[in-house]
């Protein structure tokens, strides 16, 4: 009788349903990250509502004050309730994953090869908006307009784990430790084994080589993300709410990314099943970004698209070299394996082959709204993953290891706007300014 009545009881089912365990979490994030303090402190002081009376007069008086004692500790609150909810079963499922399928020797091989790319580009602790987002995890929910503001999942949790400021890098570097380990498990899952060599040349492409080049940049994250939705979905064979929980961390870590990253896999990958919670996920959060914008639908793409006063469309128009450079050195030779893959893609596999076609164009296409173009390009590291494997399969194992090994030889720059190149303190720089003349490091 007590187990009936238990199973009657309609509070359990409603806790564990979508709604509490996936949507709440992930509406209260969205708005937490989203909506600044100023804000929400203007109609609370229009209307007379903070501290009229009584000894606290004194900080309805200063925003800075308010926020600080109020808003600061309710966002950091439900923030780390919620980031708790939606990452468990994402954590459970990186954990198990690496914990059965990886030894101590690929953790080693993966350590040493995360070590040789780093002497390759010399570069350790963040810098540029890295060392932005390191200072914004010191406080994260003090949120002031800008545009970062509103990519606060990692510096949040940063904060959250206490490694926040000089310790967000090695916070950083843990998740870019865990995205390495997360693609040699998919490598694994497909048959396909990644030498030390193969690894140190993945690692001087794509979204690795841009968190070499600018660790502290958040994206990499986006990538893990899509990775564990990825693995878990041909694991499983079908959609489920992690996909979901997925899309939504992702876009509270970058949401140009997450889209770039997400949005072909959502449409070509996960079936229609995906549509119409990953369309949900995006609704709920251009309202919460939009609301803080009183809903100027175009008012926070003119905030990101414009650098030094110049909107990165002109850049695009009056620098095209630097796009192009940009393209090149995202991927280096890892490009080749484009087209190889693409052409037995279109016979056997059509939905793979337009999830890359899609990934890569998108990625490419996000240089006509940003400039540091090679960081840009790199979005689409899953697409080209992809290709990779299907090289692999395709190509004798020489040929494989040679293109690897010359992309390896390849340095590892970058284009950004007007700059054309730059470059990295490390071998790299090193070895090639003896043969060209290359402009001063970052």
């Amino acid at each position: 009788m007590r187990k009936t009545a238990l199973s009657s009881n309609p509070l359990p089912r409603i806790l564990l349903s979508p709604l509490f365990r996936v949507y709440l979490p992930i509406v209260v994030c969205f708005f937490v990250i989203n909506i600044t303090n100023p804000t929400l402190l203007a109609p609370l002081n229009k209307h007379g509502l903070l501290y009229a009376n009584g000894a606290d007069g004194t900080l309805k008086d200063s925003f800075d004050k308010t926020a600080a004692f109020f808003l600061v500790p309710i966002k950091s609150f439900l923030f780390f309730v919620c980031t708790a909810v939606l990452l468990f079963p994402l954590g459970r499922s990186v954990i198990t994953g690496i914990g059965k399928t990886l030894t101590r020797k690929d953790l080693l091989q993966t350590l040493i090869a995360m070590f040789a790319s780093l002497l390759l580009t010399a570069v350790f602790f963040p810098v540029g908006f890295g060392r932005y987002y390191a200072r914004v995890s010191v406080n994260p929910f003090i949120q002031e307009p800008n545009q970062l503001y509103r990519r606060l999942l990692i510096p949040g949790l940063a904060n959250l784990y206490h490694l926040n400021g000089f310790l967000y890098t090695g916070f950083f570097w843990a998740i870019v430790l865990v995205a390495v380990l997360l693609t040699k498990l998919y490598f694994r899952s497909k048959g396909t084994e990644l030498s030390l060599l193969h690894e140190v040349s993945l690692l001087n492409v794509g979204v690795f080589i841009s968190a070499y080049q600018g660790p502290g940049y958040p994206e990499i994250a986006a990538f893990l993300f899509g990775m564990v939705a990825l693995i878990e979905f041909e694991r499983e064979g079908r959609y489920s709410d992690l996909q979901t929980i997925a899309f939504a961390l992702a876009l509270m870590t970058h949401e140009s990314c997450a889209f770039i990253v997400f949005a072909p896999m959502i449409v070509f990958l996960f079936g229609r099943k995906a549509w119409l919670p990953s369309i949900l996920v995006l609704l709920l959060y251009a309202t919460a970004l939009w609301s803080n914008f009183s809903f100027h639908l175009m008012a926070p793409l003119r905030i990101q698209a414009v650098v030094s006063g110049m909107p990165a469309q002109e850049y695009f128009r009056l620098y095209p070299k630097s796009v192009l450079m940009g393209v090149v050195y995202a991927f280096k030779l890892w490009w080749l394996f484009v087209p190889l893959a693409l052409y037995y893609q279109l016979k056997d596999q059509l939905r793979v082959a337009c999830f890359v076609v899609c990934g890569i164009g998108l990625a490419v296409a996000s240089t006509y709204i940003g400039i540091d173009y090679s960081r840009l390009v790199a979005f689409a590291t899953i697409p080209v993953l992809l290709c990779a494997l299907e090289a692999h399969k395709r190509l004798s194992s020489r040929a494989f290891n040679a293109i690897t090994a010359l992309s390896l030889a390849v340095p590892s720059f970058f284009a950004v706007g007007k700059l054309d190149l730059i470059t990295c303190r490390g071998l790299y720089y090193l070895i090639y300014r003896l043969v060209f003349n290359l402009p001063a490091p970052v």
